[in-house]
């Protein structure tokens, strides 16, 4: 007989081959930012503000943060609990309501182009950046949820010597709350902290040199007084990506992991030579966190250069899954989904924590579905302790990719010698962006 769940209430079940949910209301996917305007669509509003009262910031603590899922009326993360999985238990909008929705209100961003911050919302107080198409400036509003008035607007001047890549996908997907500031990531690399109650500037923080080709997309993550983020660029453009954590009071660098080991690291001895300098390995998506183990978990972008052959080796830890300690940002363990990869198919989703499963027990698992040609889900690995990672499927995988052999012990891939590509070769399948896209944030 197994147990009552122990994390959150989710638990998974495989039934006829499929991942399903168990004995849990529908799902319901979150609102997107679509072009120029934000759209609320409520009729029976999702978040609930007596009529009249003044909206006032509430702090957000860890004990809220840790309590997530107990508060439906709010979306304070960019996943909305630590876990990743993006459910709202709120139940006016259902299969019988939803064809009742209607606008209820808009508002512009003022930029043309794509959108897609994550908005987080605090009593009543939504909190959602813009990209920056024009390469300009970025935005970030508060936003009154019920009627779209705005309470206020912060703007950051770009310089021109933005990195190349940066300017080809000038993107942000969200900002992160934590006590009273805001916090959000620039495409020259900086960390910018706001008052909540008034959007000025509290700190900033450099993180990297732009001119090495780094720069932010994500949505910070905010755990245990740290702001965590990962860089974007390594890959195509600067030299080896990195997950950071900052003080959330000061923007004092707490610590830095590497997704390419350095040399006396562990992994380094799968780069031939001084390739692992500039190896790549962005961190594109805000990571997930497990309160029990205190674990974070990141997925980790392509090497570089893309030509696989200019870098023998496995390259760890590129297009990886990875375990890090919040408190010390050691890498706990790690799990390769391809190795010497060649085709961008990075690995850079997120991953959501969920009890799975084994046997007649239900295990902690990390789940992701990833660009390698999953159907629905990549794989599921087990982490029973901290430090250990136990790799098991629920199901055969669906490899819709003719390229990758699949490693009967691990359950991982490496590429099929005779599918090599070399400079000039074309290929047509999966497109560009794999089965699953990191740019669109879709699972």
């Amino acid at each position: 007989m197994l147990d009552r769940p122990r994390y959150l209430g989710y638990r998974v079940q495989a039934a006829h081959g499929v991942l399903g949910i168990k004995e849990e209301p529908i799902m319901k996917a979150t609102g997107r930012l679509i072009g120029l305007v934000l759209v609320l669509l409520a009729p029976v509003l999702l978040l609930y503000v007596t009529p009249g009262t003044a909206l006032e910031w509430v702090n957000v603590t860890d004990e809220r943060l840790l309590n997530a899922d107990r508060d439906p009326s709010n979306w304070l993360t960019f996943y909305r609990t630590y876990n990743g999985w993006r459910y709202s238990p709120l139940s006016q909008v259902n299969r019988q309501t939803v064809q009742k929705l209607v606008p209820k209100w808009l508002f512009s961003l003022g930029e043309v182009g794509d959108q897609e911050g994550t908005p987080v919302v605090n009593n009543g107080i939504m909190v959602v950046t813009a990209g920056a198409p024009t390469l300009q400036r970025q935005r970030i509003f508060a936003l009154d949820a019920t009627t779209g008035t705005l309470l206020w607007k912060h703007e950051v001047t770009l310089p021109e010597d933005l990195p190349e890549l940066a300017r080809r996908i000038p993107r942000n997907r969200g900002a992160a709350l934590y006590q009273d500031k805001v916090y959000f990531g620039t495409l020259d690399a900086r960390l910018m902290a706001l008052h909540a109650k008034t959007g000025e500037l509290a700190w900033e923080k450099t993180i990297a040199d732009k001119g090495e080709g780094y720069f932010v997309t994500m949505a910070p993550l905010a755990v245990k007084g740290k702001i965590i983020l990962g860089i974007s660029g390594p890959g195509e453009m600067g030299q080896r990506g990195f997950i950071e954590a900052f003080s959330a009071d000061d923007g004092k660098s707490l610590w830095r992991t590497y997704v390419i080991p350095a040399p006396g690291e562990k992994g380094n001895d799968t780069w031939a030579g001084d390739t692992w300098k500039n190896g790549g390995g962005a961190v594109w998506l805000t990571g997930t966190y497990d309160p029990e183990t205190n674990l974070l978990y990141f997925g980790t972008g392509n090497p570089a250069p893309w030509i696989a052959q200019m870098r023998p080796g496995a390259n760890l830890w590129t297009n990886s899954s990875i375990a890090l300690d919040v408190e010390t940002g050691s890498i706990k363990w790690g799990y390769q989904h391809l190795a010497n990869e060649g085709w961008d198919y990075d690995t850079a989703m997120e991953h959501l924590v969920m009890e799975v499963p084994k046997g007649n027990r239900w295990v902690k698992a990390v789940v992701q579905a990833n660009k390698l040609g999953f159907v629905n889900i990549g794989c599921v690995y087990f982490a029973t302790t901290p430090s250990t990672l136990v790799f098991y499927s629920f199901i055969e995988p669906c490899l819709v990719s003719r390229f990758f052999l699949q490693k009967p012990v691990s359950g991982g891939h490496e590429p099929e010698a005779s599918r090599r590509m070399w400079p000039g070769d074309c290929v047509d399948t999966p497109g560009f962006h794999g089965t699953s896209n990191t740019h669109r944030n879709r699972h």
